[in-house]
């Protein structure tokens, strides 16, 4: 075997290699299910592309071959960096983070990729074994749903949605739509070319191929992810009308379409008979569809977020052309947030469309390259092509289904491979059309057999390799090394070490100067998910301030913490997040008035975000300035009247401050069964409200122990003290302890004697 087939078949088996993606897991990486995958996949492209360059410097048959889909996809990642050049944040545009591992780098890995496999896996034959080998992971994956539908294997992200390896039910769900659509290609050319000279239903591959359909289908259906399964009927139902008016040779083919047609629309017209009957509402799939409402919170958040969105690539001219960069858009949603999404996550980072999050990271310009990749797709398998009408039909419906998904999710890693390999596929096939035709009329075009012939210079061969190998230790090196190990680190970094417990105390969790060294040395990398690791100290140091650390650990988490929180804002002046993350920081070990100063900077950025203001206004709060805290909670509640806790909040420091009249007013008259109120019924002596709270409290739960003693609490508090022994009394009656009717006693005895034994009571056994 010479050296170039060596190669070949090396760099190929890198590629089949890729498609063991989404079986990865690693549990020793902080997001395990995200970076496991996304490092293995590019480890693997990077080491392809180095023989690759070899092999194309030495063999003209192995360079990129042009297509206008090529064309279409390269200009696509170029836009985006260039979006990404000029980002909000450039750095991590082009690194990402743990949690996402996207950015331009990504990017740049799938257009090589996408390059490799279109110019390496020309034929049929071995583009069948590559689909082949990527539908018997899918099989693999199945198999793992299978598992935890039936309580084998834990589903890792919820109780019930089936997620298989990927963490996440929506990432399993995409990926089983394509491998449905391309196992019924495979299974059609299986057909058509008969391979055991059987007829098709004689033949035993046909079943196992419907079987893994069904089985696709199944896990698919189990992941109960909305846009997904919509996807795979509408994809269905476009497939089964284009062959319904595209097949002509074929008349059993279209027969059978239309059949397919009929009882789809039968089956959604049956559920919508049915989705308010006991059988969907007690299915957790079917019941999720029935919930489908333009009216429900998910719905309406989803607009909310895409409306803002639109305000952000609207704001400017250089915003609409090439939007803010990619992982970017937490700077629109602070910026345009809308106070309706109280209820939802506080720091979106996508708009959880495919059209606006391409948009707002890339602009129209990037919109329209992405789009364009999904025209000349469809452009290169509808012209004259070798793909049956059927197989063009599939592919049609398959890429409808994708794109319907992702108006409701986002892409991530897995999906993101099988978008490129259908779109490498597509590409080859043209290419190889193009090649057939050229040399039947002895064209000598760009792709003819003369240009191919020529050779490069052998001094020029060895320098490129000799740069290939460069960029290849340098890209390592930066992008996978020291983001590995960073990663690893970190984990070590959040390690706890438990005390043994003393007494009857729990254990004590603990931190120790090898997690102050650990977070100084994941920093010290400055690579990929450094915002993260310094998210993470901020987290670690207030628990430890809080928590049993040596005080010189304490001091060192919250000094380090600190520094790097100052780093941060140099790096990232305008992210509202880590002013919200720092003050809050500052704030949880007590210095107040430094926190006021980075939250009311977040207030600046983000002027329409409650949970902002929530933190402010308790800052003030704990510095006694009554007149501000009420501001502030006054303007979060304004902001959206429906929100309760925003109303709650505001009324509780109304009472507080002494504007009993606005808690009249918001919440009417008290006693507000809240427990929040009743220590400021407390605090602020308002005896009459505390007492008709606690007597509430009783007069609902008449068992509950805990209840009685703190109105015992209360009459003692107000000098009821023959109301307070009596109360005592009764609990008497409720516990079966005698050890409990003994400290009952006691505590009678101190109340008596003019005592309030209350403050911290031991616990009584009920009967």
């Amino acid at each position: 075997m010479t050296l170039n087939r060596s190669l070949f078949f090396t760099v190929v088996g890198l590629l089949f290699a890729v498609l063991l993606v989404p079986l990865f897991v690693s549990n020793t990486l902080f997001f395990p299910f995200i970076t496991g995958k996304n490092f293995s996949f590019r480890i693997l492209v990077e080491i392809a592309a180095l023989l690759w360059v070899v092999l194309l410097l030495r063999e003209a048959q192995y360079r990129p071959k042009f297509s206008w889909l090529a064309i279409s996809v390269v200009t696509f990642v170029a836009i985006v960096g260039i979006a990404d050049i000029f980002s909000a944040n450039p750095i991590k545009s082009f690194l990402s983070n743990f949690e996402r591992m996207e950015g331009w780098i990504t990017m740049a890995h799938l257009l090589v990729y996408f390059l490799m496999l279109g110019t390496l896996l020309k034929k049929w034959s071995i583009w069948e074994k590559f689909l082949q080998t990527s539908v018997a992971v899918s099989v693999i994956s199945c198999i793992y749903g299978f598992m935890q539908l039936g309580g084998v294997a834990a589903i890792h992200q919820s109780s019930t949605r089936l997620d298989a390896s990927f963490g996440n039910s929506a990432y399993l769900a995409i990926y089983m739509l394509f491998h449905v659509f391309i196992t019924i290609i495979l299974l059609n050319r299986w057909i058509k070319r008969r391979y055991f000279g059987l007829p098709w239903y004689q033949d035993p591959l046909v079943y196992i191929y419907a079987v893994i359909i069904a089985m696709q289908a199944s896990v698919l259906f189990f992941t109960a992810t909305r846009g997904s399964i919509l996807g795979l009927l509408g994809g269905f139902i476009i497939a089964g009308i284009l062959v319904a008016i595209t097949e002509r040779e074929n008349r059993t083919l279209r027969k059978v379409s239309i059949g397919i047609l009929i009882g789809l629309v039968a089956i959604v017209g049956l559920f919508f008979l049915i989705k308010n009957t006991a059988f969907v509402q007690h299915n957790e799939v079917l019941s999720r569809f029935s919930s489908i409402s333009l009216s429900d919170n998910t719905t309406k958040s989803r607009f909310m977020i895409w409306n803002m969105a639109w305000q952000g690539v609207t704001d400017s001219p250089k915003h609409f052309l090439i939007g803010w960069g990619q992982e970017s858009f937490n700077y629109i949603f602070n910026k345009y947030y809308n106070p309706g999404m109280y209820a939802q996550e506080q720091w979106f980072d996508r708009a959880h469309d495919i059209v606006f999050d391409w948009l707002s990271a890339s602009g129209v310009l990037g919109l329209l390259a992405y789009f364009a990749m999904f025209g000349l797709t469809l452009y290169s398998v509808w012209r004259k092509s070798k793909f049956s009408p059927l197989e063009k039909s599939l592919i049609t419906g398959l890429l409808a289904g994708y794109l319907f998904h992702n108006i409701f999710v986002f892409d991530n890693i897995t999906s993101y491979i099988m978008f490129f390999a259908v779109m490498a596929f597509v590409h080859s096939s043209e290419v190889e059309e193009v090649e057939i035709a050229s040399k039947k009329n002895n064209l000598k075009n760009v792709n003819s057999a003369e240009k191919q012939a020529k050779e490069i210079d052998e001094t020029f061969q060895y320098a490129g390799m000799l740069l290939a190998g460069i960029a290849f230790i340098f890209i390592f090196y930066q992008y996978d090394y020291k983001p590995i190990a960073a990663n690893t680190i970190l984990i070590k970094a959040l390690t706890q070490t438990q005390l043994a417990p003393v007494g009857n105390n729990q254990p004590a969790i603990v931190y120790t100067a090898d997690n102050v060294q650990a977070f100084k040395t994941a920093i010290s990398y400055n690579t990929i998910g450094l915002y993260e690791t310094r998210e993470q100290l901020f987290d670690t140091a207030q628990k430890a301030v809080s928590g049993s650390s040596e005080n010189k650990v304490k001091q060192d988490l919250v000094n380090l913490a600190e520094q790097q929180f100052t780093e941060q804002l140099k790096e990232t002046p305008n992210d509202v997040r880590y002013y919200v993350l720092g003050g809050t920081f500052l704030q949880n070990i007590g210095d107040y008035k430094n926190a006021a100063i980075y939250l009311l900077k977040a207030q600046t950025i983000s002027p329409k975000k409650q949970s902002i203001l929530f933190a402010l206004g308790s800052n003030y709060f704990a510095l006694n300035n009554g007149v501000d805290a009420l501001a502030t909670f006054k303007k979060a509640y304004e902001l959206d009247t429906t929100y309760g806790e925003a109303k709650t909040l505001y009324a509780l420091v109304a009472f507080y401050v002494g504007q009993t009249k606005i808690t009249d007013s918001l919440l009417g008259p008290g006693p507000i069964m809240d427990p929040r109120f009743l220590s400021v019924y407390k605090a602020t002596k308002h005896y009459d409200l505390m007492i008709a709270y606690l007597e509430n409290g009783v007069t609902q739960n008449p068992t509950d122990i805990q209840a009685r003693l703190s109105l015992a609490d209360g009459y003692v508090i107000v000098g009821s003290i023959t109301k307070a022994v009596s109360t005592l009394q009764f609990i008497k009656t409720l516990t079966a302890d005698p050890s409990a009717a003994t400290q009952i006693d006691a505590w009678i005895k101190d109340v008596k004697a003019g005592k309030n034994p209350f403050e911290n009571p031991a616990p009584v056994a009920t009967k």
